[in-house]
């Protein structure tokens, strides 16, 4: 059906407001943060082309070879004497359309080891979930069988069997069990339909660096690695969604703000993700645009790099509520197969590169400003996010609402 890149999400990001800011000595925070995402049900292709998912498949006379239907069988046998009618034999074109949920409560914890020094770490918890809808998008060809079988000279049985096709013409109709028996006892997959899954993602740990403080700006240096403890795509589940991709990465940001004035901070950072390589078994690919396979096989996979780059803008309406506008770009590389078959690592490899610009608007109230001035007891914040794609490439159009809350003590 689809394996759907799930959303990268950061656990723990500065300790206050500003970005370069880490946690002084001592102190420690803790980050809930809650993450839907609306309705996933289309992607952007190679072409920044918005398409929506879906898996279809003729069930011709081919493909029905393998149905466990008595009728199914009994049509095949009785054409099998009579190959070009037999070519003309379709069921119809059957379409399965997806659409998934995905929620994500993620739990941080950082810690200052200096003031200038400060350890994280995060991960994400998922609830996933896919609803199929199937559908017969094209009906069958009785009608072509039994004019072809009734035009047999001199076979009255031929043209028996193709009067009997031609009564029955669209009145005879089979429903999803012709798709599910194609996925199953052909191709070998479980059972396709809805799927529910809950699990860890992948857990990230780093260290963040202040590494310079000055009255109207400050940068900031923060690096460590993201740990493989999520779910991974079954290759024998069509429809299911991975919660991690396997392997470890390592990662380093670096970036800075700048305060415009009194009531706007300016802020940009930009990182970078290396992904190691691990084995994976995975479908054998009979082309770069048909993955779906009856065999699997073991490559060794390395997904593309990442670079992602952030720009914002804060607006500090008083000292506890501020607004955040910002956009980002991430662009992921092509991945890299290897394995004994050279053909299908190119084919597995062939439009794995990706990239997204989001834009997201935010709404914070904080008391950090405020128990700096000892106006407020406890230093904590909450924040509401709404991000919206605005354009892709090879990757699911996912829109996402945020509503984190964080504590420090």
């Amino acid at each position: 059906m689809f394996k759907l890149f799930i959303l990268s999400l950061l656990a723990c990001s500065a300790a206050f407001s500003q970005y370069y800011k880490t946690l002084p000595k001592g102190v420690r925070t803790f980050v809930y943060r809650n993450v839907a995402t609306n309705d996933v049900n289309s992607s952007y292709n190679q072409t920044n082309k918005n398409s929506p998912y879906t898996f279809e498949i003729a069930a011709d006379f081919e493909t029905l070879t393998n149905i466990d239907n008595p009728f199914v069988q009994d049509i095949l046998a009785q054409l099998s004497p009579y190959p070009e009618a037999a070519a003309l034999l379709t069921l119809g074109t059957y379409k399965a359309s997806a659409n998934a949920n995905i929620k994500v409560d993620v739990y941080g914890f950082g810690y200052g080891i200096t003031d200038k020094l400060t350890a994280y770490a995060g991960l994400p918890v998922y609830d996933a979930s896919i609803k199929l809808n199937y559908q017969r998008n094209k009906g069958n060809t009785y009608d072509l069988i039994a004019e072809a079988l009734q035009e047999t000279p001199n076979d009255n049985i031929a043209q028996t069997y193709g009067a009997v096709l031609d009564s029955l013409g669209e009145g005879f109709d089979f429903d999803a069990s012709v798709l599910q028996g194609i996925a199953t006892n052909q191709l070998g997959y479980e059972p396709v339909g809805d799927w529910e899954g809950h699990g860890l993602g992948d857990m990230e740990l780093g260290l963040m660096y202040n590494v310079l403080t000055q009255r109207k700006y400050g940068l900031l240096l923060s690096g460590g690695v993201i740990a493989p403890t999520g779910r991974v795509d079954d290759p024998d589940i069509l429809q299911d969604i991975g919660f991690g991709d396997g392997q470890w990465d390592l990662f380093t940001e670096f970036g800075g703000s700048y305060h415009l004035n009194n009531k706007v901070i300016l802020t940009s950072y930009l990182r970078y993700t290396y992904q190691f390589a691990s084995d994976k078994r995975l479908r054998r690919p009979t082309s770069r645009d048909l993955k779906y396979s009856a065999e699997s096989n073991t490559y060794t996979e390395k997904l593309g790099n990442k670079a992602l780059f952030h720009v914002s803008s804060e607006y500090f309406y008083n000292d506890w509520l501020s607004l955040v506008s910002a956009y980002e770009y991430e662009n992921t590389g092509e991945a890299q197969y290897s394995s004994d078959n050279s053909v299908e690592d190119g084919y597995l490899g062939y439009a794995t590169d990706s990239s997204t610009h989001n834009v997201r608007l935010s709404a914070r109230i904080s008391t950090v400003a405020l128990f700096q001035k000892k106006e407020f007891l406890l230093p904590a914040s909450v924040e509401l996010k709404a991000q919206r794609m605005i354009s892709g490439k090879n990757t699911p159009d996912v829109d996402r609402y945020e509503l984190e809350f964080r504590m420090f003590f």
